[in-house]
């Protein structure tokens, strides 16, 4: 669907009422244009064309086909919790413009269009704008910014000023690499509690410029300690070389007596071979591959092989950090752009913490303490992401105790 026109359902209905008016010229063209004498191939063509028209023409009259498609759109949507979900199944969709994405997917969620009038003067941006803060401000889902990517660096252009950095990328779901293998222990969604209810997500204006005023927990501050090559036999070198440092390198955030099995958990977290094949064999399938000259030999002798192969590939370019300025340590793996010095946090309804970074901007006039913030990217918490409920980890118990505080983010 694309052009300037408000993509309602009730719009939809209404132009299915004139497909048969739309048709009508068709036939009645059809009936003037005469078929070839004495060509009865031609002719028999030509009958078969005027009955098809004036067979579709009698169904259209007597049903709407857009009111079937709108029934179809109004019980999909039943099971979407926010317009975030929308965008995050559509986001290979391609648009030559791309508000029309955006426009063709406002019905989709109750209130959207009411609150945003579709617009064709404002710019991609801009829209993109309006919908996360319908997300965060009117639907109140933070895990928005779980299910997208953001931009590495300045992007887009909102009221003159750069967009901003809590504006996720749109095109650019995390559906294909986030961790799915473990979720976050449920302690940590406690956004039911009465203070936390206090604590609403809003905005404010700065200099010209969109704050996010945002409440989470503080996880940690990064200290990068490599970042993932490319190449797929070098992925592996580095997997052992991780599990060969000692254990305390990693800091008290988690069990030793298990390290090994936990750095491969949350390496190759973003699949499910764990659940496939013990540890000693991914351990064993990942020495075999670090030492091979053709990795394509190795998806050739076992199946633990053939499913690392496929397994590893996403690492490529992602960070691994170990956790600092906490009591317990602990490490993870950064999807986006992580750096040293970054900040982890966690709301109460993300699904794993977020990074984020000083920009520098200190108010002066104001609170020259206080920092601001711009949003850099997902990552993977060893240690909040649970399967021994029975036995949780030292950092749950660091974090369930902790604060929410207020970020400032632009």
């Amino acid at each position: 669907m694309v052009g300037r026109v408000p993509f309602t359902l009730h719009a939809l209905v209404d132009l299915g009422l004139h497909f048969a008016e739309i048709l009508r010229p068709f036939m009645d063209d059809l009936d003037k244009v005469a078929a070839r004498a004495g060509d009865a191939a031609d002719i028999e063509n030509h009958r078969k064309l005027q009955g098809r028209l004036k067979e579709a023409t009698q169904r259209l009259a007597q049903s709407n086909p857009m009111q079937d498609f709108a029934q179809d759109i109004a019980a999909s949507r039943k099971g979407l919790a926010s317009f975030g979900e929308v965008l995050d199944l559509t986001a290979q969709r391609e648009c030559f413009n791309p508000l029309d994405r955006f426009y063709a997917l406002y019905s989709m969620v109750d209130g959207v269009q009411k609150k945003y009038p579709v617009d064709y003067e404002y710019t991609a941006d801009e829209v993109a704008f309006q919908i996360t803060l319908w997300i965060l401000i009117y639907e109140g889902v933070d895990f928005v910014f779980n299910q997208f990517h953001f931009y590495d660096e300045p992007h887009g252009n909102v009221a003159g000023y750069r967009s901003p950095s809590w504006v996720p990328n749109y095109r650019d779901a995390t559906s294909r690499t986030r961790f799915i293998f473990k979720d976050l222990d449920k302690s940590l969604q406690d956004w039911e509690q009465k203070e936390q209810k206090e604590q609403m997500t809003n905005l404010s204006v700065l200099l010209g410029k969109s704050v996010l005023r945002f409440w989470a927990r503080r996880v940690g501050t990064t200290r990068v300690v490599f970042k993932f090559p490319s190449e797929t036999v070098e992925i592996a070198r580095q997997v052992l070389h991780a599990v060969k440092e000692p254990p305390a390198e990693w800091g008290n955030g988690v069990d030793e007596a298990n390290m090994a099995e936990r750095l491969i958990w949350a390496f190759l977290a973003h699949g499910r071979m764990q659940q496939t094949f013990p540890v000693n064999d991914i351990l064993n399938a990942l020495e075999e591959l670090s030492s091979s000259e053709d990795p394509s030999d190795l998806a050739l002798s076992s199946a633990v092989g053939k499913q690392l192969l496929r397994n590893l590939p996403p690492l490529a370019g992602r960070t691994v950090f170990q956790l600092t300025d906490c009591a317990t340590g602990g490490f993870g793996v950064g999807i986006g752009n992580i750096r040293d010095g970054d900040l982890l946090i966690l709301s109460g309804k993300m699904t794993n913490p977020i990074a984020l970074r000083d920009s520098g901007f200190r108010n002066f006039h104001t609170n020259p303490d206080v920092v601001h913030y711009r949003m850099v990217g997902n990552a993977f918490v060893e240690g909040i992401a649970e399967d021994q409920k029975d036995q949780p980890t030292p950092l749950v118990g660091e974090l369930k105790g902790a604060n929410f505080e207020e970020f400032l983010i632009w």
